[in-house]
C-alpha cells in the first residue's frame, strides 16, 4: 500500500461499498506507485502498518520512509503535503536511524497515537516506544522519553533479557491518557503501564498474553482465552479492552480492564472458540 484513503466525514451515513473522498500519498485515486513523483512531504511508501487522528491532525506511519508524517489539519484535497516530517530532518530523506540512532530517528515505525497533547510511535526496528511531551511543530524534533531501551542510542531486542521494561518488535501503542498499552509482537504479549513513563526504560505494571514479564512463547500452554499469538493492534475505549492478534486470527475483548497478568479474555472475535 503507498496512499491512504480518508472516507467521508458523515460517519453516520456510512455504509458498505462508500468512496472515498480524498486520498493521500497519490494525486488520484487510479494511482498507486510508491514515493509517487519522488519522495516528498506528499509521498508514502508501504504506510500501511499506523494511522491516527486526533479529530484535528493526521499522523501516518510511513513505514519503508522510516518517518512519521503530520498534517496539521485533516486533509481536504488529494495528494496534501504534510506539515511536519518525525524521523527524518527532512521530507527527502528516508535513512533508517538517519545520522546514528538517537532520539530523533526511527527504523521501520509501525504505530503512531496521540492523547493529552503527547505523541507515542512505535519504533520496531529499534525495538522501543518513543514519546513526545508535546506534538512536533517543526521537523526532526527529539523525543523526550524511550520505552523498551535504557536510553535513545540503544535498540537491542530485549535488552539485558526479557522483562517488563524491554521490547522485542513493538506493532502498535495507544494510551488512554493516563495509561499506555503496547503490543509487544514477537514477544506475544501486551504491556500495560499504569502511568504514560516520564523517565526512559520504565517497568510495565501488567501483562497479557503471558504469565509473567520474563516470557515469550507463542499461545504459551496452549491457545485459550489468556494466550496470544503475534498480538498486532490494541485499544482501550475506557470499559473494555480490544486486541487484534494476527497469528490466530482473531480479535480478543475483556469486558473489564484487567488487573492481574495472563488474565483471560471474555470474546473472541473471528473463531467459533478460544482454542481455535
Amino acid at each position: 500500500m503507498t496512499s491512504f484513503l480518508i472516507i467521508p466525514s458523515a460517519y453516520a451515513e456510512l455504509k458498505t461499498g462508500m468512496a472515498a473522498d480524498v486520498v493521500v500519498g497519490q494525486p488520484d485515486f487510479t494511482s498507486s506507485a510508491a514515493d509517487n513523483g519522488g519522495l516528498s512531504g506528499r509521498s508514502l511508501d508501504s504506510p500501511e502498518t499506523g494511522a491516527h487522528s486526533d479529530g484535528k491532525r493526521l499522523f501516518i506511519v510511513d513505514r519503508d520512509n522510516n518517518r512519521v508524517l503530520i498534517w496539521n489539519s485533516i486533509p481536504t484535497t488529494n495528494f496534501a503535503r504534510a506539515d511536519v516530517v518525525v524521523g527524518q530532518p527532512d521530507f527527502t530523506s528516508s535513512t533508517a536511524n538517519n545520522g546514528g540512532r538517537s532520539a530523533r530517528t526511527l527504523s521501520d515505525p509501525r504505530g503512531v497515537s496521540t492523547a493529552g497533547g503527547k505523541l507515542f510511535v512505535a519504533d520496531a526496528g529499534n525495538h522501543r516506544i518513543l514519546i513526545w511531551h508535546a506534538i512536533p511543530a517543526t521537523n526532526f524534533v527529539p523525543a523526550d522519553v524511550v520505552v523498551g531501551q535504557p536510553e535513545f542510542a540503544s535498540g537491542g531486542a530485549n535488552n539485558g533479557g526479557i522483562s517488563a521494561r524491554t521490547l522485542q518488535t513493538p506493532r502498535k501503542v495507544f494510551s488512554d491518557g493516563t495509561r499506555l498499552f503496547i503490543t509487544d509482537q514477537l514477544n506475544h504479549r501486551i504491556l500495560i503501564f499504569n502511568q504514560i513513563p516520564s523517565t526512559n526504560f520504565a517497568a510495565a505494571d501488567l501483562v497479557l498474553g503471558q504469565p509473567d514479564f520474563t516470557s515469550n512463547t507463542a499461545n504459551n500452554g496452549g491457545i485459550g482465552p489468556a494466550t496470544v499469538n503475534v498480538p498486532h493492534n490494541v485499544f482501550y475505549d475506557g470499559k473494555r479492552l480490544y486486541l487484534a492478534e494476527y497469528s490466530n486470527r482473531r480479535v480478543l475483548i475483556w469486558k473489564k480492564l484487567p488487573s492481574q497478568n495472563f488474565a483471560p479474555a471474555d470474546i473472541v472475535i473471528g473463531q467459533p472458540n478460544f482454542n481455535s
